[in-house]
């Protein structure tokens, strides 16, 4: 009896680990797409959508005052192809960060395979008292937890890439 409630232990702990991983997992994959937002709201001549430090936005305007003296002295067409290569080589490396949010997609859908068998385990399990268990888990979790953490993540990808296909579209314009 001793040993069966070992096994049955070992077998909870088991699944709340993987509970444990699940959510971390979500956590990280959170965080990149996070970050890939942050990257692609920034606007199509590279401004960067995060407010500087005065400092930093003094030292900007200097250079683009010199900048923009040196650039009254160079011919205009000069200027249009340097702003086209520029759009040119922004939207080559907006298409490779694309192309990473595709191969992303598949980390995704495992996540979410992994949610399905974690929710249909938690209703096969038992606790020691014989009862079935039906929302709480051993990890503290709820199942309905782990549905709305993999409903948010699903959401947060597909807005990734609508924002994606967004940003792609406006560098070409440009």
């Amino acid at each position: 009896e001793l040993k069966r409630a070992i096994d049955d232990r070992r077998q909870r702990l088991a699944f709340s680990q993987r509970v444990q991983q699940y959510f971390f997992d979500c956590a990280e994959t959170e965080a990149w797409m996070g970050e890939q937002e942050l990257y692609m709201m920034s606007d199509a001549s590279g401004a960067s959508a995060i407010p500087l430090p005065q400092q930093v936005l003094a030292i900007q305007q200097q250079q683009q005052q010199s900048t923009q003296s040196q650039q009254q002295s160079v011919d205009p067409k000069s200027k249009t192809v340097k702003d086209e290569l520029n759009a040119q080589n922004q939207l080559k490396k907006h298409l490779q960060l694309e192309g990473e949010v595709e191969d992303h997609a598949e980390q995704i859908r495992q996540l979410g395979e992994i949610s399905r068998q974690l929710c249909s385990e938690a209703y096969e399990t038992q606790h020691p008292d014989g009862s079935i268990t039906h929302n709480q888990l051993i990890s503290g979790h709820t199942t309905d937890a782990i549905v709305k953490r993999q409903m948010q993540i699903d959401k947060l990808y597909a807005s990734l890439k609508d924002l994606a296909q967004e940003r792609r579209q406006r560098l070409e314009e440009t």
